[in-house]
């Protein structure tokens, strides 16, 4: 992975980043809309620290036969040479370091569980890299909306004074859009996987059919609670089939790693910056809350949804959508770190 940034022009950049940043006095809790042109030079070096950090979690991993480990960074390496132009091409969705945090997510939650199984960091590092993929190739028609895009576009029409019909309309059309956008990314993603993880094996074994297919399946359906939380928001429908399937443990596994990113520093960061965008005053405390208090969302998705059992409800953590521990355990820890962040200070006891 290391291989497709050039060591010096990375440090470069950084030393960019850091005199722009220290001229402008930018902080994470004091950004300003000047501080907008620090996040194409942060992209780039965030992606590089975060795999520097991932070779380390790669090295610390409890694999009884060491090979294992180079095997897993040459694996890596290739996937993102293969893969970085699609990261690039779909930043408007998604910044590049997003996929990159996604595979350290991934590794810790499956090393806070204990796991030993070569297989399922393999499996799990595949298809946390290539899980947004999909961005890149997406109908450059279409965009990525959120639901909070949704509510403030709605907040908008109401604020005009327009009539129920006509902002219904609009919230439907918009809303869509936005479904639209979801599964074509997810779909777009799992031909991709099934075109390039193929190319793993030329000099020897390295992901069977069988994995390939499971890694494309779990990328088919990785954002399939957001559909449905789009769905609520306009009261339509929806069940079982629009969530992650939970007999499914690498698709589970994906979700709470892809989710964690929401609560890091860098996935914060990327938010504010959003606000700053849409002319709004970022606040990280509010929405660091926001982010945590999503996570109850998306559990509340599944206790509404037609087909859940009572057994498959008490799998989930202190209400959250986290059901595996260590993915619990790397959420507080982020939660606690980010706030010291903020106060300088331990915060809370987790």
């Amino acid at each position: 992975m290391a291989a497709i940034f050039h060591p010096s022009i990375c440090d470069t950049i950084g030393r960019y980043a850091a005199t722009f940043a220290k001229q402008t006095r930018y902080r994470l809790t004091a950004m300003k809309p000047k501080h907008l042109a620090l996040w194409p030079l942060m992209q780039l070096q965030l992606t590089y620290e975060i795999c520097g950090r991932i070779w380390k979690r790669i090295d610390s991993l409890p694999l009884a036969d060491p090979t294992d480990k180079d095997e897993l960074k040459s694996i890596l390496n290739q996937l993102s040479e293969l893969a970085f132009p699609l990261f690039v091409a779909g930043m408007a969705a998604n910044p590049v370091h997003h996929s990159f945090q996604t595979v350290e997510n991934a590794l810790d939650i499956l090393h806070l569980d204990h796991t030993s199984d070569y297989p399922l960091y393999k499996k799990a590092a595949i298809l946390a890299l290539l899980h947004d993929v999909g961005n890149g190739l997406v109908d450059p028609n279409l965009k990525k909306i959120k639901t909070s895009d949704i509510k403030d576009r709605r907040e908008e029409l109401e604020k005009q004074k327009k009539n129920k019909e006509e902002i219904e309309e609009e919230i439907d059309a918009l809303s869509a859009k936005a479904e639209e956008y979801r599964d074509a990314h997810m779909q777009e993603g799992a031909s991709i996987a099934r075109t390039i993880l193929p190319e793993l094996n030329q000099t020897k074994a390295i992901v069977s059919k069988d994995d390939i297919e499971d890694i494309a399946f779990c990328i088919e359906k990785h954002d399939k609670p957001s559909i449905a939380e789009l769905r609520q928001e306009i009261n339509r429908p929806y069940d079982r089939s629009h969530l992650i399937p939970l007999e499914n443990d690498l698709a589970c596994l994906l979700r709470e790693a892809d989710r964690l990113w929401m609560v890091s520093k860098e996935g914060l960061e990327k938010d504010l910056f959003d606000d700053l965008r849409k002319g709004n005053k970022p606040d990280p405390c509010g929405k660091l809350w926001h982010n945590v208090n999503r996570f109850r969302e998306e559990y509340e998705l599944y206790t509404e949804a037609a087909g859940i059992t009572e057994a498959e409800k008490r799998g989930f953590k202190n209400e959250s959508l986290f059901r595996r521990e260590g993915g619990f355990r790397l959420c507080k820890r982020q939660v606690r770190q980010r706030l010291q962040d903020f106060f300088g200070t331990e915060f809370i006891d987790t």
